[in-house]
């Protein structure tokens, strides 16, 4: 399934995992022997934030207890599922290099020589709330996102301002003869005007040539099918280009009405379309978090619509007065220089290092990574080593495994190929040895940001949720171009930019020079204009994992592995199984891979066993776990095969602890409370973490695992 590009064959790919896990059993002190040893194991963990976090790590807890995890050999994340499988992959890594030997990180402290106090776990318990460490208040979160807009904003109305003050300067907007044909009686207008007269025009004269040749019958004909394709591409230019050219038209009959009616407050007067905008954006913004069913609704397409108008009207109004000031003041010098370093603060700012997508990343980090010695005093501080530990080095051949893939997205709206145009994506992985995907092929990791990706910035992208043009499973309110607009413009994005490491000629050269991913390349076309987000560019914008698979099921089928866990905790309080029915499709689509389930997941929908008052009340499922067949077909010299696919999944059931129930008594929507909610508190994190712990314990024991 690799890309005729790669540089890497993905059979090649997967023999070089292979090695590195040899090598990772004999770390551990796995020693199957025979048929078993060529058995592969593998966890996926799904995305769902703080949630699916706190859930897998009670999954990965009873599988311990059951002896499983020391036997599992691949750990395929993504978003949220992340976070824990870096934590896991991290404690691993710091007391593999202590000289331990193998032992699971987040035992309970009832096991045997455990410290309560001062344990992995016990941290974990106390820093559920990550965004908000000690020292930081929420006004520090918004301090960080109105830096963040309010430079994003000024840059882009810098360039405005300036592309103004050239047009003055070249007196585009003053009235002048028009240059169309049979129109010189008529009253001057600006260029504009004519520009946008003209573009009706062209598509006035279009439609009366597809008229007449239609007079002839051409539809069989190649030349017919050409020229119909053509015409509908360029007439809908023509009406774009109609509308920009009539707005900034009429830029100079805003500034004159505002000067004749409203005099000395030209600036408030043009910055109200703009607030407006403003708001708009921002109630955008939450509305889009709710998920897929945001984007939906004709009232919704009219709100996004006025709210992008409103936005860019105002905003070329308040260039087009600052330009005019600009034009007649008498120290334009020092307009120039303003200009000019917000400008050059736009070319110069490093995207990846200023976005909210790099505090996400270093609250992520100082919660599931910390130092040792935060974990020993059980209080935060800043994650000094894992800010520095390249991803390659903390799950290599001579850890302890599992062998860890980390699940991205990458955004290819705009690709030739329509899968992926369709999908708004495809699967990217980033591991100890290679990074990519089918989209731009498989290439070594230390291609990927010179070499230099921290486990804790692959987990951050993986975890990028909210992002432009990306959204959950490819569906969602942020695949509308104009919610992306108003994102782009504000700079409300957690995507990380990264040179392509697929690409070749001038692009390669272009991306070279510019190390730095900023607000002109690739920021400007393909972040705010969203165009060219395909394959074969300089930059590729990688986003949450989740935009493409929330399971973390794909490349663990992609590697025919034998016996899958599955923690499930994404959000589904209706029971559409969203997530899965997606990675279903996919792997159908691209490995030829069907999975089949004895009773097609019946037992795990809420309120299919109703026979206790608890079981009536909280709407319990029969069970909270499930048992598949992967069938996998014959492929590249292996024979079809057959593999078992064992799902937990965030649901009640009868016989759980008391205090699981009382948490659910006190939280209507547990256990699916809001994807948003990433400030869990101890409790909090104790319910979703009992609960993955019984529900794995039950399916362990109901199906005599290992």
């Amino acid at each position: 399934m690799t890309n005729e590009r790669s540089a890497t064959h993905f059979a090649q790919v997967q023999q070089d995992e292979l090695n590195v896990i040899n090598n990772q059993r004999l770390n551990r002190g796995d020693n199957r022997q025979g048929d078993e040893a060529k058995k592969i194991t593998g966890i996926a963990i799904s995305g769902g934030g703080i949630r699916s976090a706190s859930f897998a790590l009670g999954v990965l807890q009873g599988l311990n207890k059951s002896n499983v995890l020391r036997h599992v050999d691949y750990l395929s994340t993504v978003s949220g599922g992340g976070y824990i499988g870096s934590s896991l992959t991290w404690f691993n890594y710091l007391n593999k290099r202590s000289g331990s030997s193998w032992s699971f990180p987040f035992a309970s402290e009832n096991d045997p020589g455990q410290d309560a106090a001062h344990s992995p776990l016990n941290y974990l318990r106390q820093h559920g709330n990550y965004l908000l460490p000690d020292g930081l208040s929420s006004l520090s979160l918004l301090g960080v996102l109105l830096r963040n807009m309010t430079l994003a904003a000024s840059v882009y109305l810098a360039v405005i301002v300036s592309l103004f003050f050239l047009c003055f300067k070249l007196q585009l907007f003053q009235p002048m003869p028009w240059m169309l044909p049979y129109l010189s009686h008529w009253q001057p207008a600006s260029l504009f005007a004519q520009a946008a007269l003209s573009m009706v025009l062209l598509f006035g004269v279009t439609s009366f040539m597809y008229a007449w040749m239609t007079w002839r019958k051409l539809g069989t004909e190649e030349r017919g099918y050409r020229g119909r394709f053509w015409f509908q591409r360029a007439q809908g230019k023509f009406i774009f280009l109609a509308f920009a050219f009539g707005l900034l038209a009429l830029l100079p009959i805003i500034d004159k009405f505002i000067d004749d009616q409203l005099a000395g407050m030209a600036y408030m007067s043009t910055s109200v379309p703009a607030l407006f905008g403003v708001i708009g954006s921002i109630f955008e913004f939450f509305q889009q978090k709710k998920g897929t069913e945001a984007g939906k609704g004709p009232m919704t397409e009219i709100r996004i619509l006025l709210t992008a108008l409103l936005l860019i009207i105002g905003i070329l109004a308040i260039g087009y007065q600052i330009a005019q000031d600009w034009g007649l003041s008498d120290k334009q010098w020092l307009y120039g220089v303003v200009i000019l370093g917000v400008v050059l603060s736009g070319w110069f700012v490093n995207l990846n290092l200023f976005g909210i997508g790099r505090m996400d990343r270093d609250r992520l980090m100082e919660a599931f990574m910390p130092n040792p010695a935060a974990v020993g005093n059980n209080h935060w501080e800043l994650a000094t080593q894992a800010d520095v530990a390249f991803f390659s080095d903390v799950s290599g051949p001579d850890q302890w495994g599992p062998y860890h893939i980390i699940n991205a997205n990458t955004v290819l709206v705009d690709s030739n190929n329509p899968k992926y145009r369709g999908r708004a994506g495809d699967n990217f992985i980033m591991s100890h040895l290679y990074c990519g995907g089918d989209a731009i092929g498989f290439y070594p990791m230390s291609r990927l940001s010179g070499g230099e990706m921290t486990l804790a910035t692959a987990v951050s992208i993986s975890g990028a949720a909210l992002n432009p043009n990306a959204a959950n499973s490819g569906q969602g309110a942020t695949r509308n171009r104009l919610v992306a607009f108003l994102l782009a413009f504000w700079n409300i994005r957690l995507g990380f930019w990264v040179q392509n490491p697929a690409v070749t000629g001038w692009r390669k050269v272009l991306s070279d020079m510019n190390k730095r991913p900023n607000f002109f390349y690739p920021g400007f076309f393909q972040g705010l204009l969203g165009q060219d987000l395909r394959e074969n560019v300089g930059y590729l914008e990688l986003t949450d994992g989740g935009h493409f698979d929330n399971t973390g099921l794909y490349e663990l089928i992609r590697r025919r592995v034998d016996t899958i866990y599955f923690s499930s905790a994404g959000a589904d309080p209706k029971f559409t199984l969203d997530d899965i029915g997606s990675v279903l499709v996919r792997i159908n689509v691209d490995f030829g891979v069907t999975v089949t389930f004895n009773d097609e997941l019946e037992g795990l929908m809420p309120g299919s066993d109703g026979e206790s008052v608890y079981a009536k009340r909280f709407g319990f499922s029969r069970m909270g776990y499930d048992k598949g067949t992967i069938h996998y077909p014959a492929h590249g010299g292996e024979p079809a095969k057959q593999g078992t696919l064992y799902i937990v999944r965030a649901t009640l059931v009868k016989d759980l602890p008391a205090q699981i129930y009382s948490y659910r008594a006190q939280h209507e929507e547990f256990p699916n409370q809001s994807t948003n909610d990433q400030f869990f508190d101890e409790t909090q994190v104790e319910a979703y973490r009992e609960l993955g712990l019984r529900l794995t314990a039950q399916m362990c024991n109901a199906l005599s695992l290992p």
